[in-house]
């Protein structure tokens, strides 16, 4: 089953912390924007590694 990964936009500091942890390249920062975008979500492996450097728990995957 593919993962969903959602990323709340009222929440994302646009930090990048994210993208940089992101080892399967499924996180970008929207160059509009400034925030977190989601992409190749396929490449997902669910480590959760976005998830414990995003300091304001923008980012959740199912």
């Amino acid at each position: 089953m593919k993962p969903v990964v959602l990323i709340n936009t009222t929440l994302c500091t646009g930090c990048q912390k994210c993208v940089e942890v992101c080892k399967n390249g499924v996180l970008y920062i929207n160059d509009f924007t400034g925030l977190a975008k989601v992409r190749n979500v396929e490449n997902c492996d669910k480590n959760g590694a976005c998830i414990k450097v995003c300091a304001p728990k923008a980012i959740k995957i199912s």
